[in-house]
């Protein structure tokens, strides 16, 4: 083994240490990753049987990746005598669902490090060895890119999907490669089947054969039937993995639609947002990846659009349009960015190599060595350090978890108990929970037991009521409930976590998960801090 690879080994091992480190979150009390318990649920309901789940928010290839995934691990534990029946474990999955979540962490953890090989191979390709390091270095150390390689949701594989198709697109379009477009075109359509908003892709193989044509490898009736073919190729692709578009199309226009409607109406909170032009520019990729690598990026793009104007063909007819859609959204999840990562990092290491290669053409080598570590130190360290200091957080256990395990010691059986806020930022005290859950609804006035099977309005005050806290908007506390803390309640335990008055912070405002994305001032541990009011003997 040489020293490039032996280099490349220990980027690797980088990458997959900061997408690993603290990958149990939230576990084994609260699904703390919204998304996750979704997709989830359509992987086990193709497990029971179902087959049509009415669920279109995500097209199929990532619940049938988690199916594939489950279905192994429960052969293995009926094997190993945990569950007597497969069938059992199909029944009680919900009562035991933390190592599921986990293998859909790891499937993600683990594309998110092939996604650093993917843009390795490709940067070696067109600029060199010592790009490909470079571009592989910056991915690895991305803050967004790792900080979504740690859920089982989709953007993550998507993403991998799309660099896979992209370097395929790449290679075809410079190389007149009919295997690689044919390639491209496949693991475009699989990237569109993990997520939909992958469809730019489809323009990168339009852009191949409009190379072609510039070039003259094609005439314009090759040009037509090329476009025809892969047209069809990827929509046969795309319809086999999601066969209801075709056949249960009315529900499918339906969720479609729904889905358009959020994507226009977006999310309120207390913090105005913006454009999503903007936004994703000096938030998102601000801080998922440093004002440094975005500038290295964008000196990057000029590189490629000067040197090699076919690929800047293929990738810009991604990039541009991709950014477009997350921009145009109202919907301002930082997520909807990963996409966008491995470009950067590629486009900023082409963009040093490039400097570097000029400058050693004139300068000493010892000199030139120097000053390239100390550029990529500039542009990958202030992300590396948002990783480490994301990760460290992560790792250590969730106030609900805390409160949970707290509950369990201190509250009697059969006690009643309501939470504040949205259900994204509560308590879960387990499947099994010896306890009565009362819901306070502000259009009734009054407490509701949920424990009966039809809601049930309740005279009176539960035990307990359990607060959650955050800069979030999902941290609401109602009026009435307010007023019945302060006069019938004390406090009997706190749990710290994202600190509600810290303003250096900065947080994926419409996403519920509790964590920063920038700043982790103050932060103990990942959950909103909780407040567990008891209610006192005097009070009815």
């Amino acid at each position: 083994m040489n020293a490039h690879h032996l280099l490349l080994a220990a980027i690797v091992a980088l990458g997959f240490a900061l997408r690993v480190w603290g990958i149990g979150f939230g576990l084994p009390d609260i699904p703390a990753r919204p998304d996750e318990s979704a997709l989830a649920g359509v992987a086990m309901e193709f497990l029971q049987g179902r087959f049509w789940p009415l669920f279109f928010d995500y097209p199929r290839l990532m619940p049938y990746l988690l199916a594939v995934a489950y279905a192994v691990y429960g052969a293995i534990a009926v094997t190993a005598g945990w569950f007597d029946t497969f069938a059992q474990f199909l029944r009680t999955w919900t009562q035991y669902w933390p190592p599921l979540f986990l293998l859909g962490r790891w499937i993600s953890a683990v594309l998110g490090v092939l996604t650093l090989i993917v843009i390795h191979r490709l940067a070696t390709r067109t600029s060199g060895r010592q790009a490909g390091l470079i571009a592989a270095l910056f991915l690895s150390v991305a803050f967004l890119h790792v900080r979504d390689s740690h859920y089982a949701t989709a953007d993550v594989p998507m993403t991998f999907l799309c660099w896979v198709a992209l370097a395929a697109l790449v290679r075809a379009a410079e190389a007149h490669d009919t295997r690689a477009l044919l390639a491209g075109t496949c693991t475009a359509s699989l990237a569109l089947s993990t997520k939909y908003s992958a469809v730019p892709a489809a323009l990168s193989v339009a852009a191949v054969l409009l190379v072609w044509r510039t070039k003259g490898w094609i005439d314009t009736r090759g040009l037509i039937m090329s476009s025809l073919k892969h047209a069809a190729l990827g929509a046969a692709v795309f319809l086999v993995l999601n066969p209801y578009v075709v056949f249960d199309f009315e529900r499918f226009r339906l969720g479609m639609a729904l889905l358009s409607e959020s994507y226009s109406m977006g999310m309120k909170t207390q913090h105005h947002l913006g454009s999503g032009w903007a936004y994703h520019l000096v938030v998102t990729l601000r801080y998922g990846v440093g004002w440094p690598m975005l500038a290295a990026a964008a000196a990057g793009a000029i590189v490629i659009l000067r040197r090699r104007p076919a690929e800047a063909a293929v990738l810009g007819a991604f990039v541009l349009p991709y950014y477009a859609l997350a921009g145009e959204s109202r919907l301002l999840f930082v997520r909807y960015a990963v996409p966008l990562v491995p470009f950067v990092s590629y486009a900023a290491a082409v963009a040093v190599d490039a400097l570097f290669t000029r400058l050693g053409r004139a300068c000493p080598k010892m000199l030139v060595l120097a000053g390239a570590a100390a550029l990529i130190s500039i542009i990958a360290v202030p992300t590396l350090a948002s990783s480490v200091d994301f990760d460290r957080l992560l790792s250590r256990r969730d106030t609900r978890v805390v409160a949970a395990e707290w509950a369990r010691a201190h509250i009697p059986r059969g006690a009643t108990i309501a939470q504040s806020g949205s259900e994204y930022g509560r308590v879960g005290f387990g499947f099994d929970a010896p306890y009565r859950n009362w819901e306070y609804w502000e259009a009734w006035g009054t407490y509701v037991d949920l424990h009966r099977r039809r809601a049930s309005p309740r005279a009176g005050l539960p035990q307990y009521i359990v607060v959650h806290e955050s800069p979030l908007p999902y941290s609401y506390v109602a009026p009435r409930m307010q007023q019945d803390i302060k006069a019938g309640y004390e406090l009997v335990r706190v749990i710290r976590g994202l600190p509600a008055s810290e303003r250096r912070n900065v947080y994926d405002y419409q996403d519920a998960f509790f964590m920063p994305y920038a700043g982790f001032y103050g932060v103990s541990r990942p959950g909103p801090t909780i407040y567990i009011w008891k209610r006192r003997a005097d009070v009815q």
